[in-house]
């Protein structure tokens, strides 16, 4: 069996971003595969972050748990094979079955906490920054 190269991943990397770094570690991690950035024409898969927005519509990549920024975003991603998308907002329109699934929910299995102090963590995203001041959150 020959070892294919890195699998083209494509990821939101404008401004840091928690969720849409996930990708590469997520395949590091559970599928020991290797992976690079890759423009969303050229990307071979997407699993974190709000991107599907960003994909061309003849786009014939995998989709692993990616979801959409907008709500009232048509998407057409007819060729693509869907396997999973991150919630049912991102699901409207698109055609077929597949699961729902934010791989965002695996980042607690990519870091070992030596001290766990509470039960619950916040990542809120980058342009909430109510959330990230609410006091019910930061006690």
């Amino acid at each position: 069996m020959s070892k294919r190269g890195p699998v083209k991943t494509y990821f939101w990397k404008g401004r840091p971003n928690f969720g849409d770094v996930l990708t590469g570690l997520i395949l590091t991690k559970f599928l020991r595969l290797d992976s690079e950035w890759a423009d969303p024409k050229s990307a071979e898969l997407v699993m974190a972050g709000s991107v599907l927005d960003q994909l061309p519509e003849d786009w014939t990549g995998v989709v692993a748990g990616a979801g959409k920024l907008h709500a009232k975003t048509n998407l057409s991603l007819s060729k693509a094979r869907i396997l999973a998308v991150r919630g049912p907002l991102s699901a409207v329109g698109l055609k077929g079955s597949f699961a729902l699934a934010d791989p965002g929910l695996l980042a607690d299995e990519l870091v070992k906490v030596e001290d766990k102090r509470y039960n619950l963590g916040l990542v809120p995203h980058w342009t909430d920054a109510t959330l990230a001041k609410d006091p019910r959150f930061t006690r």
